[in-house]
């Protein structure tokens, strides 16, 4: 059992509005719900990330993940495995 859990701020998956980038930006409560849903492609790095606890997602991730999956189009999310939930 834990007696405490402490997360810091960008710990986990989360959504930063636009307004914490530019003053004009949208608050969380004003973006449309259709704003957050469509394609999504995942680039697995665990294995990567298992050797190098450092590691960043580079380049040749993408393209070799494009080479097996196609291209990412225009507008998809893109999200990146790390591993790390193992760790939660």
């Amino acid at each position: 059992a834990a007696e405490w859990v402490r997360l810091t701020t960008h710990s986990g998956t989360h959504l930063d509005a636009p307004v914490h980038f530019a003053r004009e930006g949208r608050a969380v409560d004003q973006l449309p719900l259709s704003s957050l849903i469509g394609p999504v492609r995942v680039i697995d790095v665990s294995e990567a990330c298992a050797l190098d606890r450092d590691y960043a997602v580079r380049v040749e991730d993408v393209t070799a993940h494009e080479a097996a999956e196609g291209r990412i189009a225009a507008g998809t999310a893109v999200l990146v495995c790390t591993g790390w939930s193992r760790h939660w």
